[in-house]
């Protein structure tokens, strides 16, 4: 079979012919589309701009390193930090209060350049994910600004979450049985614990609440942050973990992206290995307060309650030889 194609040039198009089909070229042709009897040449004066271009190729170069110009090549960029952290020195405050006032009202930031606000537990702490870089450097520069004469400003330390590893981390275990001491030494497997605190209501009441001043490590080969678990668990009870620039993973697996009742993985509590259940582990039962194998949590030499039983015992046995000698 004989094909007739169409070639281009600089004139006006004209009528062919294709075995014996009366032919009218179109939009978008190309050399492809001609040879299948569909489109038009292209305009004369694309293809002058395009040969021009081509042969003055250092014009594309502030188009290939401005590619958002254009809109081409939507590649996404390394993530740069969008989140900063608002932490009040004294006060506390509401989180709409927080959005109202402080974001909307003084920063002058609308709630569509907002893409995230968390308020932690306390009323202290806010953190704000903006939708673009260049909004949180905005934030960061009208505060600068403007806190001197704005007292609302003058109040809060803004953090910018990716420049330090130290944290203020949230803990809520909802029972009495876990002490303080048995969470700082929990933390210890991830982090440095430089104070803890337990939090009480306006009436001094416990509310489950504890805080810690923390420093989050970093693995040697990588030096990638290592981040704290989001559910601390010891013993047999779980809790809540929160801090500023926590990432937001699955609960069970550990991984980005999806929530746990999303979740289809399979994961062992005991071992933290995937494919089967805690009930099928066969490996040697694991402590989840100080992370060593071969005993469980109530037999755990570092928890706080067996401390306290090995310095009892250890006093009453000094007192009784003493006794005994005299």
């Amino acid at each position: 079979h004989r094909v007739t194609g169409v070639c281009w040039s600089q004139s006006q198009p004209t009528q062919g012919t294709r075995q014996g089909t009366k032919y009218l070229p179109g939009r978008g042709d190309t050399f492809g589309s001609s040879l299948s009897g569909v489109g038009s040449a292209p305009r004369p004066w694309i293809q002058s701009w395009v040969g021009w271009l081509v042969h003055h190729p250092v014009f594309l170069f502030p188009l290939v390193r401005e590619r958002r110009w254009i809109g081409i090549w939507k590649r996404r960029r390394k993530t740069k930090e969008k989140r900063g952290s608002f932490e009040l020195k004294e006060e506390q405050m509401e989180r709409k209060e927080f959005s109202i006032e402080v974001l909307q009202k003084t920063l002058k930031f609308i709630p569509g350049e907002i893409d995230f606000l968390f308020a932690f537990p306390g009323k202290t702490t806010f953190e704000v994910v903006f939708k673009t870089r260049y909004l949180y450097d905005k934030c960061v520069r009208t505060v600068e600004r403007e806190k001197e004469v704005n007292l609302i400003l003058d109040k809060f330390l803004i953090v910018p979450l990716s420049d330090r590893l130290d944290k203020k981390v949230n803990v809520i275990m909802y029972t009495e049985k876990v002490k303080i001491q048995d969470i700082s030494t929990w933390l210890l497997q991830y982090c440095d614990v430089k104070t803890s605190m337990q939090m009480t209501d306006d009436d001094g009441i416990k509310n489950g609440l504890y805080k810690f001043d923390i420093i989050l490590k970093k693995e040697r080969d990588t030096d990638r942050v290592i981040h704290l678990p989001p559910v601390i668990q010891i013993g047999a009870v779980r809790g809540h973990v929160f801090y500023p620039g926590q990432p937001q993973v699955c609960r069970r697996c550990g991984k980005e992206g999806h929530k746990v009742l999303e979740c289809i993985v399979v994961k062992c509590r005991n071992c933290k290995e995937e494919g089967h259940s805690t009930r099928e582990c066969r490996k040697q039962i694991i402590c989840n307060l100080c992370g060593q194998e071969a005993h469980a949590f109530k037999d755990c030499p570092v928890s706080y309650a067996n401390i306290v039983k090995v310095n009892k015992t250890d006093k009453n046995g000094v007192g009784h030889k003493e006794s005994g000698g005299s």
